[in-house]
Protein backbone atom coordinates (compact mmCIF):
# COMPACT_ATOMS: atom_id res chain seq x y z
CA UNK A 1 0.00 0.00 0.00
CA UNK A 2 1.83 2.70 -1.20
CA UNK A 3 -1.63 5.61 -0.95
CA UNK A 4 -2.27 6.99 2.59
CA UNK A 5 -4.17 9.32 4.19
CA UNK A 6 -4.06 11.47 7.62
CA UNK A 7 -7.20 9.50 8.98
CA UNK A 8 -7.75 6.04 10.13
CA UNK A 9 -11.76 6.43 9.25
CA UNK A 10 -10.01 7.06 5.06
CA UNK A 11 -9.35 3.42 5.36
CA UNK A 12 -12.88 1.97 6.57
CA UNK A 13 -13.91 3.32 2.98
CA UNK A 14 -11.79 1.31 1.75
CA UNK A 15 -12.24 -1.96 3.53
CA UNK A 16 -15.92 -1.00 2.12
CA UNK A 17 -15.09 -0.78 -0.94
CA UNK A 18 -12.95 -3.98 -1.16
CA UNK A 19 -16.17 -6.08 0.33
CA UNK A 20 -18.16 -5.10 -2.64
CA UNK A 21 -16.04 -6.21 -4.88
CA UNK A 22 -15.49 -9.62 -3.06
CA UNK A 23 -19.26 -9.74 -2.37
CA UNK A 24 -19.20 -10.46 1.57
CA UNK A 25 -17.52 -8.53 4.80
CA UNK A 26 -14.33 -9.91 5.38
CA UNK A 27 -13.04 -9.09 8.86
CA UNK A 28 -16.11 -7.95 11.15
CA UNK A 29 -18.36 -10.77 12.48
CA UNK A 30 -22.39 -10.22 12.00
CA UNK A 31 -21.05 -7.31 9.53
CA UNK A 32 -21.57 -6.70 6.11
CA UNK A 33 -19.78 -4.55 3.42
CA UNK A 34 -21.63 -1.45 3.67
CA UNK A 35 -21.70 -1.11 6.92
CA UNK A 36 -19.40 1.64 8.22
CA UNK A 37 -20.38 3.36 5.49
CA UNK A 38 -21.27 7.35 6.42
CA UNK A 39 -21.34 8.58 3.32
CA UNK A 40 -22.98 6.05 0.38
CA UNK A 41 -22.28 8.75 -2.40
CA UNK A 42 -18.61 8.63 -1.90
CA UNK A 43 -18.33 4.72 -1.44
CA UNK A 44 -20.68 4.67 -4.44
CA UNK A 45 -18.56 7.02 -6.70
CA UNK A 46 -14.68 5.12 -5.24
CA UNK A 47 -16.52 1.54 -5.70
CA UNK A 48 -17.37 2.66 -9.95
CA UNK A 49 -13.78 3.88 -10.11
CA UNK A 50 -12.52 0.24 -8.40
CA UNK A 51 -13.22 -1.40 -11.51
CA UNK A 52 -10.79 1.00 -13.66
CA UNK A 53 -8.53 1.57 -11.15
CA UNK A 54 -7.09 -0.27 -7.83
CA UNK A 55 -9.46 0.58 -4.18
CA UNK A 56 -6.80 3.38 -3.05
CA UNK A 57 -5.97 5.08 -6.60
CA UNK A 58 -9.77 5.00 -6.94
CA UNK A 59 -10.48 6.39 -3.57
CA UNK A 60 -7.56 9.16 -4.26
CA UNK A 61 -9.19 10.23 -7.61
CA UNK A 62 -12.61 10.79 -6.18
CA UNK A 63 -11.07 12.88 -3.05
CA UNK A 64 -8.81 15.02 -5.99
CA UNK A 65 -11.79 15.17 -8.11
CA UNK A 66 -13.89 16.67 -5.25
CA UNK A 67 -11.10 18.88 -4.73
CA UNK A 68 -11.53 20.60 -8.22
CA UNK A 69 -14.77 20.23 -7.61
CA UNK A 70 -15.18 22.60 -4.82
CA UNK A 71 -12.64 25.15 -6.03
CA UNK A 72 -13.70 25.30 -9.56
CA UNK A 73 -17.37 25.67 -7.80
CA UNK A 74 -15.93 28.51 -5.51
CA UNK A 75 -14.80 30.02 -8.89
CA UNK A 76 -17.78 29.99 -10.79
CA UNK A 77 -19.84 31.66 -7.54
CA UNK A 78 -17.55 34.16 -7.18
CA UNK A 79 -17.46 34.62 -11.36
CA UNK A 80 -21.40 34.85 -11.77
CA UNK A 81 -21.57 37.36 -8.70
CA UNK A 82 -19.95 39.93 -10.92
CA UNK A 83 -16.25 39.91 -9.52
CA UNK A 84 -13.34 40.25 -11.45
CA UNK A 85 -10.96 36.53 -12.88
CA UNK A 86 -8.50 37.68 -10.65
CA UNK A 87 -10.39 38.46 -7.88
CA UNK A 88 -11.90 35.29 -8.07
CA UNK A 89 -8.99 33.52 -8.54
CA UNK A 90 -7.87 34.95 -4.96
CA UNK A 91 -11.29 33.92 -3.57
CA UNK A 92 -10.75 30.25 -4.53
CA UNK A 93 -7.37 30.07 -3.30
CA UNK A 94 -8.54 31.28 0.00
CA UNK A 95 -11.14 28.72 -0.09
CA UNK A 96 -7.68 26.61 -0.39
CA UNK A 97 -5.64 28.22 2.14
CA UNK A 98 -8.53 29.36 4.86
CA UNK A 99 -8.43 27.46 8.21
CA UNK A 100 -7.69 23.43 7.46
CA UNK A 101 -9.41 23.25 4.56
CA UNK A 102 -6.61 21.90 3.08
CA UNK A 103 -6.29 19.18 4.91
CA UNK A 104 -10.01 18.28 5.16
CA UNK A 105 -10.31 18.59 1.62
CA UNK A 106 -7.90 15.67 1.09
CA UNK A 107 -8.15 13.56 4.07
CA UNK A 108 -9.48 10.70 2.17
CA UNK A 109 -13.06 11.25 3.54
CA UNK A 110 -16.28 12.53 2.27
CA UNK A 111 -15.40 16.02 3.15
CA UNK A 112 -14.09 17.52 0.15
CA UNK A 113 -16.87 15.96 -1.90
CA UNK A 114 -19.33 18.22 0.81
CA UNK A 115 -17.62 20.86 0.76
CA UNK A 116 -18.00 20.86 -2.91
CA UNK A 117 -21.77 19.60 -2.89
CA UNK A 118 -22.65 22.65 -0.77
CA UNK A 119 -20.78 25.47 -3.04
CA UNK A 120 -22.62 23.96 -6.36
CA UNK A 121 -25.67 24.30 -4.32
CA UNK A 122 -24.87 27.68 -3.68
CA UNK A 123 -24.41 28.33 -7.18
CA UNK A 124 -27.37 26.33 -8.77
CA UNK A 125 -29.88 27.62 -6.53
CA UNK A 126 -28.41 31.35 -6.26
CA UNK A 127 -31.25 33.02 -8.02
CA UNK A 128 -33.50 30.68 -6.24
CA UNK A 129 -35.23 28.24 -8.05
CA UNK A 130 -32.96 27.16 -11.05
CA UNK A 131 -32.58 27.87 -14.30
CA UNK A 132 -31.48 23.91 -15.11
CA UNK A 133 -34.21 22.02 -13.39
CA UNK A 134 -32.14 19.26 -13.14
CA UNK A 135 -30.18 20.92 -10.20
CA UNK A 136 -32.29 19.51 -8.06
CA UNK A 137 -30.88 16.49 -8.42
CA UNK A 138 -28.11 17.49 -5.81
CA UNK A 139 -30.62 18.34 -2.92
CA UNK A 140 -31.75 14.01 -3.46
CA UNK A 141 -27.85 13.56 -3.29
CA UNK A 142 -26.90 15.55 -0.05
CA UNK A 143 -28.39 13.33 2.79
CA UNK A 144 -25.52 11.07 1.21
CA UNK A 145 -22.86 12.26 0.96
CA UNK A 146 -23.01 13.87 4.64
CA UNK A 147 -26.10 13.22 6.93
CA UNK A 148 -26.25 17.03 7.74
CA UNK A 149 -26.91 18.02 4.19
CA UNK A 150 -30.39 16.22 4.08
CA UNK A 151 -31.36 19.52 6.36
CA UNK A 152 -29.74 21.85 3.90
CA UNK A 153 -31.01 20.28 0.78
CA UNK A 154 -34.72 20.71 2.68
CA UNK A 155 -34.26 24.44 3.06
CA UNK A 156 -32.78 25.29 -0.16
CA UNK A 157 -35.65 23.56 -1.67
CA UNK A 158 -38.06 25.60 0.20
CA UNK A 159 -36.03 28.62 -0.86
CA UNK A 160 -36.50 27.88 -4.94
CA UNK A 161 -40.52 27.06 -4.18
CA UNK A 162 -40.73 30.69 -2.38
CA UNK A 163 -38.82 32.47 -5.61
CA UNK A 164 -41.54 30.88 -7.72
CA UNK A 165 -44.46 31.42 -5.49
CA UNK A 166 -47.24 33.30 -7.16
CA UNK A 167 -46.87 32.46 -10.26
CA UNK A 168 -49.09 30.64 -12.54
CA UNK A 169 -47.14 27.14 -13.05
CA UNK A 170 -45.74 27.17 -9.27
CA UNK A 171 -47.69 23.61 -8.25
CA UNK A 172 -45.77 22.52 -11.85
CA UNK A 173 -42.90 23.50 -11.01
CA UNK A 174 -42.28 22.58 -7.28
CA UNK A 175 -43.40 18.47 -8.48
CA UNK A 176 -40.90 18.77 -11.47
CA UNK A 177 -38.03 20.07 -8.87
CA UNK A 178 -39.25 17.30 -6.23
CA UNK A 179 -39.23 14.50 -8.93
CA UNK A 180 -35.75 15.38 -10.09
CA UNK A 181 -34.67 15.63 -6.38
CA UNK A 182 -36.03 12.19 -5.87
CA UNK A 183 -34.66 10.72 -8.65
CA UNK A 184 -31.15 11.70 -7.44
CA UNK A 185 -31.90 10.19 -3.97
CA UNK A 186 -33.19 6.90 -5.31
CA UNK A 187 -29.80 6.47 -7.48
CA UNK A 188 -27.86 6.28 -3.99
CA UNK A 189 -30.90 4.18 -2.39
CA UNK A 190 -31.24 1.54 -4.64
CA UNK A 191 -27.18 1.42 -4.57
CA UNK A 192 -27.96 0.69 -0.59
CA UNK A 193 -30.48 -1.44 -0.79
CA UNK A 194 -28.13 -3.52 -3.57
CA UNK A 195 -25.40 -3.86 -1.45
CA UNK A 196 -27.17 -3.68 1.92
CA UNK A 197 -30.76 -4.49 1.48
CA UNK A 198 -31.56 -0.87 3.52
CA UNK A 199 -32.49 2.16 2.29
CA UNK A 200 -30.53 4.54 4.57
CA UNK A 201 -27.00 4.38 6.28
CA UNK A 202 -26.32 2.54 9.38
CA UNK A 203 -24.05 4.58 10.64
CA UNK A 204 -25.62 7.61 12.63
CA UNK A 205 -25.61 5.68 16.49
CA UNK A 206 -22.29 4.51 16.64
CA UNK A 207 -20.39 7.34 17.37
CA UNK A 208 -23.24 9.25 19.33
CA UNK A 209 -23.57 6.42 21.89
CA UNK A 210 -19.79 5.41 22.14
CA UNK A 211 -18.81 8.79 23.32
CA UNK A 212 -22.41 9.64 25.37
CA UNK A 213 -22.26 13.22 24.88
CA UNK A 214 -25.88 13.63 23.98
CA UNK A 215 -27.40 12.67 27.31
CA UNK A 216 -24.84 15.57 29.13
CA UNK A 217 -26.74 19.06 30.70
CA UNK A 218 -28.05 20.80 28.19
CA UNK A 219 -25.83 24.34 29.25
CA UNK A 220 -22.63 21.87 28.98
CA UNK A 221 -23.85 20.54 25.70
CA UNK A 222 -24.09 24.42 24.91
CA UNK A 223 -20.81 25.36 26.31
CA UNK A 224 -19.17 22.66 24.15
CA UNK A 225 -20.81 23.73 21.41
CA UNK A 226 -19.41 27.10 21.73
CA UNK A 227 -15.92 26.86 22.72
CA UNK A 228 -15.58 24.71 19.74
CA UNK A 229 -16.59 27.45 17.30
CA UNK A 230 -14.62 30.01 19.30
CA UNK A 231 -11.30 28.09 19.32
CA UNK A 232 -11.18 27.32 15.84
CA UNK A 233 -12.11 30.78 14.98
CA UNK A 234 -9.35 31.65 16.76
CA UNK A 235 -7.11 29.52 14.62
CA UNK A 236 -8.73 30.83 11.40
CA UNK A 237 -8.83 34.29 12.20
CA UNK A 238 -10.14 37.02 10.32
CA UNK A 239 -11.16 34.58 7.68
CA UNK A 240 -14.57 33.71 9.49
CA UNK A 241 -15.44 37.15 9.42
CA UNK A 242 -17.44 35.95 6.30
CA UNK A 243 -19.81 35.42 8.05
CA UNK A 244 -21.26 38.45 8.60
CA UNK A 245 -21.23 39.02 4.81
CA UNK A 246 -23.90 36.18 4.23
CA UNK A 247 -26.08 39.20 5.53
CA UNK A 248 -26.01 40.39 2.09
CA UNK A 249 -26.53 37.38 0.44
CA UNK A 250 -29.12 36.32 -1.56
CA UNK A 251 -28.93 33.24 -0.06
CA UNK A 252 -29.05 34.41 3.68
CA UNK A 253 -31.98 32.88 4.73
CA UNK A 254 -30.58 29.31 3.33
CA UNK A 255 -27.53 30.12 5.18
CA UNK A 256 -28.68 30.97 8.96
CA UNK A 257 -31.17 28.16 8.62
CA UNK A 258 -28.71 25.53 8.24
CA UNK A 259 -26.19 27.50 10.64
CA UNK A 260 -29.19 26.97 12.99
CA UNK A 261 -29.96 23.33 12.78
CA UNK A 262 -26.29 22.79 11.98
CA UNK A 263 -25.54 24.27 15.39
CA UNK A 264 -28.57 22.61 17.25
CA UNK A 265 -28.12 19.34 16.18
CA UNK A 266 -24.60 19.11 17.55
CA UNK A 267 -25.67 20.21 20.77
CA UNK A 268 -28.35 17.88 21.25
CA UNK A 269 -26.48 14.80 19.73
CA UNK A 270 -23.03 15.21 19.57
CA UNK A 271 -21.36 18.27 20.72
CA UNK A 272 -17.73 17.34 20.89
CA UNK A 273 -17.88 15.73 17.18
CA UNK A 274 -17.09 19.65 16.17
CA UNK A 275 -13.13 19.25 17.91
CA UNK A 276 -12.72 15.37 16.34
CA UNK A 277 -9.90 15.38 13.34
CA UNK A 278 -9.02 18.70 13.29
CA UNK A 279 -12.73 20.32 13.34
CA UNK A 280 -13.60 17.98 10.39
CA UNK A 281 -17.38 18.60 10.55
CA UNK A 282 -17.33 22.28 11.13
CA UNK A 283 -15.89 22.27 7.56
CA UNK A 284 -19.50 21.73 6.01
CA UNK A 285 -20.04 25.27 6.68
CA UNK A 286 -17.35 26.74 5.05
CA UNK A 287 -18.35 27.22 1.85
CA UNK A 288 -21.34 29.28 3.16
CA UNK A 289 -18.42 31.16 4.86
CA UNK A 290 -16.74 31.74 1.15
CA UNK A 291 -20.08 32.63 -0.16
CA UNK A 292 -20.32 35.39 2.76
CA UNK A 293 -16.75 36.82 1.41
CA UNK A 294 -17.70 36.65 -2.28
CA UNK A 295 -21.35 38.67 -1.13
CA UNK A 296 -19.72 41.27 0.41
CA UNK A 297 -16.40 41.83 -2.28
CA UNK A 298 -19.66 41.97 -5.03
CA UNK A 299 -21.38 44.25 -2.82
CA UNK A 300 -23.31 47.14 -5.26
CA UNK A 301 -22.32 49.57 -2.29
CA UNK A 302 -18.94 50.75 -3.00
CA UNK A 303 -17.60 51.63 0.45
CA UNK A 304 -18.75 48.51 2.04
CA UNK A 305 -16.68 46.29 -1.43
CA UNK A 306 -13.91 48.24 -0.81
CA UNK A 307 -13.48 48.13 2.58
CA UNK A 308 -14.51 44.21 2.69
CA UNK A 309 -11.62 44.31 0.15
CA UNK A 310 -9.31 45.42 2.36
CA UNK A 311 -10.02 42.95 4.90
CA UNK A 312 -10.23 40.26 2.82
CA UNK A 313 -6.37 40.74 1.83
CA UNK A 314 -6.33 40.71 5.74
CA UNK A 315 -7.67 37.45 6.29
CA UNK A 316 -6.08 35.78 2.77
CA UNK A 317 -2.19 36.96 4.54
CA UNK A 318 -3.37 35.20 8.02
CA UNK A 319 -4.59 32.16 6.02
CA UNK A 320 -1.55 32.24 3.88
CA UNK A 321 1.15 32.21 7.45
CA UNK A 322 -1.18 29.50 9.09
CA UNK A 323 -0.84 27.41 6.37
CA UNK A 324 2.66 25.63 7.57
CA UNK A 325 0.30 24.34 10.86
CA UNK A 326 -1.66 22.97 8.25
CA UNK A 327 0.37 21.28 6.53
CA UNK A 328 2.76 20.13 9.47
CA UNK A 329 -1.09 18.66 11.02
CA UNK A 330 -1.19 16.90 7.62
CA UNK A 331 2.61 15.12 7.63
CA UNK A 332 2.00 14.05 11.20
CA UNK A 333 -1.76 12.43 10.31
CA UNK A 334 -0.08 10.82 7.12
CA UNK A 335 2.97 9.92 9.69
CA UNK A 336 0.48 7.71 12.13
CA UNK A 337 -0.95 6.20 9.16
CA UNK A 338 2.49 4.99 7.78
CA UNK A 339 4.74 4.35 10.61
CA UNK A 340 2.06 3.96 13.65
CA UNK A 341 -1.22 2.18 12.18
CA UNK A 342 0.87 0.28 9.63
CA UNK A 343 3.03 -0.96 12.24
CA UNK A 344 0.28 -2.42 14.70
CA UNK A 345 -1.79 -3.80 11.34
CA UNK A 346 1.69 -5.19 10.72
CA UNK A 347 2.32 -6.45 13.82
CA UNK A 348 -1.02 -8.15 14.43
CA UNK A 349 -1.30 -9.75 11.08
CA UNK A 350 1.91 -11.68 12.01
CA UNK A 351 2.03 -12.42 15.59
CA UNK A 352 -1.62 -12.84 16.23
CA UNK A 353 -2.94 -16.27 15.52
CA UNK A 354 -5.49 -15.61 12.71
CA UNK A 355 -8.69 -17.42 14.11
CA UNK A 356 -8.23 -15.21 17.53
CA UNK A 357 -10.87 -12.28 17.78
CA UNK A 358 -9.17 -8.46 18.09
CA UNK A 359 -11.13 -5.84 19.56
CA UNK A 360 -10.34 -2.51 17.72
CA UNK A 361 -11.40 1.13 18.41
CA UNK A 362 -9.86 2.49 15.41
CA UNK A 363 -11.60 0.50 12.73
CA UNK A 364 -10.01 1.07 9.41
CA UNK A 365 -6.22 0.33 8.78
CA UNK A 366 -6.30 -3.42 10.28
CA UNK A 367 -8.66 -4.27 8.48
CA UNK A 368 -6.96 -4.11 5.41
CA UNK A 369 -3.79 -6.33 7.08
CA UNK A 370 -4.16 -9.88 7.68
CA UNK A 371 -7.04 -12.17 8.34
CA UNK A 372 -7.69 -11.68 12.46
CA UNK A 373 -11.73 -11.25 12.68
CA UNK A 374 -12.54 -8.04 14.27
CA UNK A 375 -14.07 -6.42 16.40
CA UNK A 376 -15.30 -2.64 16.48
CA UNK A 377 -15.75 -1.53 19.85
CA UNK A 378 -17.38 1.98 18.63
CA UNK A 379 -19.89 0.35 16.65
CA UNK A 380 -19.32 1.55 13.09
CA UNK A 381 -18.43 -2.17 11.62
CA UNK A 382 -19.89 -3.92 14.69
CA UNK A 383 -23.73 -3.05 15.08
CA UNK A 384 -24.00 -5.33 18.00
CA UNK A 385 -21.04 -2.95 20.15
CA UNK A 386 -23.91 -0.12 19.37
CA UNK A 387 -26.00 -2.05 21.17
CA UNK A 388 -24.01 -2.31 24.46
CA UNK A 389 -23.20 1.63 24.32
CA UNK A 390 -26.98 2.03 23.95
CA UNK A 391 -27.75 -0.05 26.92
CA UNK A 392 -24.69 1.14 29.39
CA UNK A 393 -22.55 4.10 27.93
CA UNK A 394 -25.22 6.46 27.10
CA UNK A 395 -27.34 6.01 30.61
CA UNK A 396 -24.21 7.16 31.86
CA UNK A 397 -23.38 9.84 29.86
CA UNK A 398 -20.04 8.61 30.06
CA UNK A 399 -17.20 5.06 29.93
CA UNK A 400 -19.13 2.10 31.77
CA UNK A 401 -17.00 -0.52 32.11
CA UNK A 402 -19.39 -3.24 31.89
CA UNK A 403 -20.30 -1.78 27.89
CA UNK A 404 -16.44 -3.33 27.08
CA UNK A 405 -16.84 -6.23 29.27
CA UNK A 406 -20.04 -7.25 27.32
CA UNK A 407 -18.46 -6.20 24.00
CA UNK A 408 -15.73 -8.06 24.33
CA UNK A 409 -17.31 -11.59 25.99
CA UNK A 410 -19.59 -12.10 23.57
CA UNK A 411 -17.21 -11.64 20.69
CA UNK A 412 -14.86 -13.65 22.19
CA UNK A 413 -12.14 -11.20 21.87
CA UNK A 414 -8.62 -12.15 23.15
CA UNK A 415 -6.11 -9.10 21.91
CA UNK A 416 -7.10 -5.74 22.26
CA UNK A 417 -5.20 -2.72 20.05
CA UNK A 418 -5.86 0.56 21.30
CA UNK A 419 -4.34 4.18 20.96
CA UNK A 420 -2.41 5.10 24.08
CA UNK A 421 -4.08 8.49 24.63
CA UNK A 422 -7.47 6.57 24.11
CA UNK A 423 -6.49 4.16 26.61
CA UNK A 424 -5.93 7.50 29.04
CA UNK A 425 -8.76 9.36 28.37
CA UNK A 426 -11.31 5.87 28.24
CA UNK A 427 -9.92 4.20 30.41
CA UNK A 428 -10.44 1.47 28.30
CA UNK A 429 -7.76 -1.61 29.65
CA UNK A 430 -8.61 -0.55 32.99
CA UNK A 431 -12.58 -0.72 32.17
CA UNK A 432 -11.47 -4.16 31.37
CA UNK A 433 -9.39 -4.88 34.84
CA UNK A 434 -11.83 -3.63 36.78
CA UNK A 435 -14.47 -5.99 34.95
CA UNK A 436 -12.08 -9.17 35.90
CA UNK A 437 -10.21 -9.24 32.68
CA UNK A 438 -6.33 -10.10 32.89
CA UNK A 439 -4.75 -7.29 30.52
CA UNK A 440 -0.90 -7.76 29.58
CA UNK A 441 0.62 -5.98 26.55
CA UNK A 442 1.29 -8.49 24.19
CA UNK A 443 4.12 -6.27 21.50
CA UNK A 444 6.45 -4.85 24.31
CA UNK A 445 9.14 -5.30 21.90
CA UNK A 446 7.71 -2.68 19.76
CA UNK A 447 8.50 -0.16 22.08
CA UNK A 448 7.22 3.90 22.93
CA UNK A 449 4.35 3.28 19.93
CA UNK A 450 0.90 5.15 19.76
CA UNK A 451 -0.76 1.99 19.53
CA UNK A 452 -0.13 -0.58 21.74
CA UNK A 453 -1.81 -4.53 21.36
CA UNK A 454 -2.75 -6.20 24.45
CA UNK A 455 -3.57 -9.56 25.17
CA UNK A 456 -6.76 -10.39 27.15
CA UNK A 457 -7.98 -13.09 28.96
CA UNK A 458 -11.34 -13.75 31.21
CA UNK A 459 -10.42 -14.45 34.60
CA UNK A 460 -12.57 -17.16 35.49
CA UNK A 461 -13.92 -15.83 39.20
CA UNK A 462 -14.15 -11.98 38.63
CA UNK A 463 -13.36 -10.04 41.34
CA UNK A 464 -14.16 -6.18 40.54
CA UNK A 465 -11.01 -4.07 41.03
CA UNK A 466 -10.81 -0.07 41.35
CA UNK A 467 -10.37 1.88 38.15
CA UNK A 468 -6.73 3.19 38.37
CA UNK A 469 -7.73 6.89 37.59
CA UNK A 470 -4.76 8.20 35.99
CA UNK A 471 -4.05 11.80 35.82
CA UNK A 472 -5.28 14.08 32.69
CA UNK A 473 -8.37 11.54 31.99
CA UNK A 474 -11.29 13.54 30.68
CA UNK A 475 -14.28 13.34 28.45
CA UNK A 476 -12.78 13.78 24.67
Amino acid sequence: MDIFFPLDDAYIVQHVVDGLILGAESRYADSTPMTGATSPLFVLLVYALAHIFEVTQAQLTVVIGSLVAYLWGVYRFARVSGLSALLSALITFFALLFGHSFYQLLNGLETGLAMAVVIWTCYLFRDGYPYYRWSFVILGLMPFVRPELGVLGLVVFAYALYGVRGAANSNRLALLGLGYAITGAAVVMLFLFWTSGSLIPNTLGAKVYFFAEGCLPFFTKLSVVASAFTSYAAFAGMGVLGVFGLAVSRLKWVAIAFFVMFFVAYVLRFPGALFHNHYRYVHLLFPLIVVGWISLLSSNKGWLAKGSFALFLVALSWSALGFSRVIADYQEGMRISRVELKGVADWVAEHVPELDSVLVHDAGFISLVGKQPLVDLVGLKSPSSVEAHRKYTWPRCGRAPEAIDEIASKTGASYFVVLDDWDRIFRLTDSLRYMGWHVERADSQRGATKYHVYQITVIPTKTLAPINRRSGDSKK
